[in-house]
């Protein structure tokens, strides 16, 4: 059944209309002998994030009826479809995002917040530079690419030429997008900055470390560090020299029984 949902302008489809429609996959869909593809509408639209998925399952269970809705989103399409070299390149930077889960990673980060009472029982130290680290990747990296790339869009350069067309333009939703975008790049600076001045980045993501800058008493914790690794390194390497020729014979001492090599 397909009904007026509770919020206006929008329907609210059962589970039996989604079935006659075919909005979501079949219940066999995951099943390794089930070789049809699927033709339902959920997986006709190539989402690339699970924040998109998110919001594709929501559109598709509650479907707009607001025309000035409907008519900015086919604007937002034509605009794309246009310049489909820029539309690729915006698809390939949210690709990117496949592997962050963003709402699952503020989540985590939330956990460690001093007012959280969770007083790290959320995994440590460790659990928690690993997040920031994912945040720093995001803010850094890509999501500036992701800005980079709606800038490629004419309708992004050109707004204010774009005559509004029943209180929205083709570039409406795009600016809208895009806006977004730029500003969480802009607001999400300060965790570049921190993690900057908290993670050891030489070092992440193999092994997430606290900078020894970032704390006065961990410097001497990180020279001696550094000294054990250095002498761990030679003693490997003086090994595998005495291995190869044999140890010298100043190293060597002889008793009835056995020879002892005195590293």
């Amino acid at each position: 059944m397909v009904v007026p949902g509770d919020v206006p302008g929008v329907l609210s489809c059962d589970a039996a209309a989604a079935e006659c429609l075919l909005v979501w996959p079949p219940p066999n869909a995951n099943d390794k002998d089930c070789d049809e593809p699927s033709t339902c509408l959920y997986s006709l639209v190539p989402v690339k994030t699970a924040a998109g998925r998110r919001v594709l399952s929501v559109r598709l269970q509650q479907p707009s009826t607001d025309l000035s809705v409907l008519t900015a989103r086919h604007d937002a399409l034509d605009v794309l479809l246009s310049q489909w070299a820029t539309c690729q390149s915006i698809q390939q930077q949210l690709s990117l995002f496949a592997s962050h889960d963003l709402l699952a990673l503020a989540s985590r980060l939330e956990a460690f917040a001093p007012d959280s009472g969770t007083k790290g029982a959320a995994g440590g130290t460790r659990k928690a530079l690993q997040a920031l680290y994912q945040l720093y990747m995001v803010a850094s990296q890509k999501l500036p690419c992701l800005v980079e790339a709606f800038q490629q869009l004419d309708v992004v350069n050109q707004m204010d030429s774009q005559p509004e067309r029943g209180g929205s333009s083709d570039a409406g939703l795009l600016r809208t997008l895009y806006e977004k975008c730029n500003e969480a790049s802009s607001n999400l600076q300060r965790s570049v900055d921190l993690a900057e001045a908290v993670i050891d980045l030489d070092q992440a993501p193999r092994e997430f470390l606290v900078r020894s800058s970032y704390m006065p008493e961990l410097n001497e914790i990180q020279v001696e560090l550094q000294q054990v690794q250095y002498w761990l390194c030679v003693s490997n390497d003086y090994s595998d020299f005495l291995i190869w020729i044999g140890p010298p014979p100043s190293l060597v001492t002889h008793d009835a029984k056995r020879t002892h090599v005195s590293l």
